[in-house]
């Protein structure tokens, strides 16, 4: 039997009060109690206009593109108003689950006035809802593989040589350090944050090839680093190392900075040094390191 009818809030045909008050005296006639009808406000844009078909962002497969996460924009709408008990006295922003807001729901709370969306809460949702899904141990394994494949979509032309970082394990440290800096999956492909994957190209590193005397630096820091333990390959501890190795070479500690940030990241801003070496770990440091080596090896052979 039906109990309750919703129905979204619209221009009222001529066609709709009849099929209504045929299923009132139907039920009557059958000796049923006859549902509650209730009409739900609209929802509108923030500036409060109407949403429209018109528009991109009112699509969910839009939605999905840009990395947001269902449980998210589900959120992200109920957030508006429309009936839940969460809404009344809510401090800061959760993820409700499915079931949460079908207990909360309750009819007479919703109001005759119209939801406004605020888009800037959105990255909010998702990045409360990336952070469930990385405290728990299946969805962590499947964003992995989300990631694995937006990596490699991404960066396809890298991919066919092999030269992607790929690896469960990196893409594991990857989501853990990254959860307060992105808001969706999709910002860890962002140029800013390609050193996490990809190795600089030879133009990339056209720069560090023009002081010939960064050749001997980059070396004796890479024989610094491979002496250290894997426990020791830590930020705190890096920093301590480069700040020695800076003073003992009488090197600038800016200069070196920005010869090894560019040498392993390519990048002439971005996180710092330390941090980078220890997200890409003592084996891919190295190696980020050996392959500015032999880039400025090849260039002064062939200069």
């Amino acid at each position: 039997m039906i109990t309750d009818v919703v129905i979204c809030q619209k221009k009222k045909l001529k066609s709709d009060w009849i099929e209504e008050i045929i299923i009132v005296y139907a039920s009557r006639a059958f000796g049923w109690k006859p549902p509650v009808y209730a009409h739900l406000p609209l929802i509108l844009n923030a500036d409060g206009s109407k949403l429209s078909k018109r528009q991109g962002d009112i699509k969910v497969e839009n939605y999905r593109k840009e990395g947001i996460f269902p449980q998210a924009l589900l959120n992200f709408v109920v957030d508006a108003g429309g009936g839940f008990t969460k809404d009344m006295g809510r401090t800061k922003s959760r993820i409700y689950t499915m079931q949460e807001l079908i207990q909360q729901f309750d009819i007479s709370h919703v109001k005759p006035s119209s939801c406004r969306l605020t888009p800037q809460r959105l990255p909010d949702f998702n990045s409360l809802e990336l952070r469930q899904k990385l405290a728990d141990k299946k969805e962590l394994a499947l964003l992995v593989q989300e990631v694995k494949q937006l990596v490699s979509r991404t960066y396809k032309d890298r991919l066919e040589n092999h030269n992607l970082l790929l690896q469960d394990d990196h893409i594991m440290s990857v989501l853990r350090w990254s959860q307060d800096r992105i808001t969706k999956l999709t910002d860890l492909v962002n140029s800013n944050l390609a050193f996490l994957w990809v190795t600089p190209s030879v133009h990339t590193l056209e720069d560090i090839t023009s002081h010939s005397s960064n050749l001997g630096v980059l070396e004796d820091i890479r024989l610094c680093l491979s002496k250290l333990l894997e426990a020791e390959f830590r930020r705190e501890h890096l920093k301590t190392l480069l700040n020695a190795f800076s003073t003992e070479k009488q090197l600038p500690f800016s200069k070196l900075m920005k010869l090894l940030r560019s040498a392993i990241s390519g990048l002439k801003e971005g996180p710092g040094v330390a941090e980078m070496m220890e997200i890409l770990g003592q084996t891919g440091t190295l190696a980020r390191l050996d392959h500015a080596v032999t880039v400025m090896k090849t260039f002064q052979t062939n200069k």
